[in-house]
């Protein structure tokens, strides 16, 4: 009976041993998986918060597919714009040029043939030549203008022999030559103002023209800079979110584990427990007999 109250007794500390073992070991599992599900939820938040950004990233991918090509077709556009305002401008300095080089070659013109009437003398003696000089110099008038037309009609009338042997007439011609020559100079002076007044609007219009041009090409780069910067942060954020998704699922795995493991435990101590009981009842009914 002694030995049976022994037995009995080591039966009843081993049962309480694994009853304080089955409680520390579910609050341990406890403690862990309250710590697996909060770390559950925390990956599940950042994975909803990268999701939020992945979203809105995708809207400004989108939106830029539209307002980037906008943008280089006005680029494209003011591009445009700038070289024929160049264009027009270098056509205003070629066109002056022309026009200055037909009032020289009329004012050369009026002075050669002032010269060549001046030199004839009232006879018939080189009136051929004379004649032939004037024909030459009112050729050299290819595109006449207002005046040169009519430098060039009064060449071919002085070239006669009528007007060449007739020294009134040669003067009247002279005169009207001179006359014709300060046209030509005061021609000349107001040409190269109003050229000067047009080559700076236009000089002015191409100035403003390729500044606009410059400048939407900076807001173009700008714009391709912000792009790729978006389209960089998206394949960040993309990573970050295949990272997480990996965590996530290695939590889950763990946390599996875990549970497995406390539930397997929990069973060898529930069974051990049984056990305890049983022999404790061999025990006491043991004990019954022996009284």
């Amino acid at each position: 009976l002694a030995l049976l109250n022994k037995v009995s007794n080591n039966i009843r500390e081993d049962f309480y041993r694994t009853e304080d073992r089955y409680t520390q070991l579910e609050s341990l599992c406890n403690s862990y998986t309250q710590a697996h599900e909060l770390e559950l939820k925390q990956y599940q938040e950042q994975i909803q918060k990268v999701d939020k950004e992945l979203e809105k990233l995708e809207g400004l991918i989108e939106d830029s597919k539209t307002y980037v090509p906008e943008k280089e077709q006005e680029v494209i556009q003011a591009k445009g714009w700038s070289d024929t305002a160049k264009e027009e401008a270098h056509k205003q300095q070629v066109r002056f040029s022309e026009k200055e080089a037909n009032l020289q070659k009329t004012l050369q013109v009026c002075e050669e043939a002032i010269q060549v009437l001046e030199a004839q003398n009232s006879n018939f003696a080189g009136t051929a030549k004379s004649s032939a000089n004037l024909l030459e110099l009112s050729k050299v008038i290819e595109e006449p203008g207002d005046i040169s037309y009519l430098v060039k009609a009064l060449l071919e009338t002085a070239s006669t022999q009528t007007i060449l042997s007739d020294q009134t007439l040669r003067a009247q011609i002279a005169a009207l030559l001179n006359q014709l020559k300060l046209e030509t100079l005061q021609a000349y002076d107001e040409l190269k103002l109003s050229n000067q007044e047009a080559i700076q609007a236009s000089q002015n219009y191409s100035a403003v023209k390729q500044d606009t041009s410059n400048n939407l090409a900076r807001q173009l780069n700008v714009i391709l800079d912000n792009q790729n910067m978006i389209q960089e942060q998206y394949y960040y954020q993309q990573t970050l979110r295949e990272n997480l998704q990996t965590a996530l699922n290695e939590s889950k795995h763990q946390t599996e584990l875990l549970e497995n493991w406390c539930f397997a435990v929990n069973e060898k101590l529930l069974q051990t427990k049984k056990t305890k009981k049983e022999e404790m009842g061999v025990v006491v009914a043991l004990k019954e007999l022996l009284n």
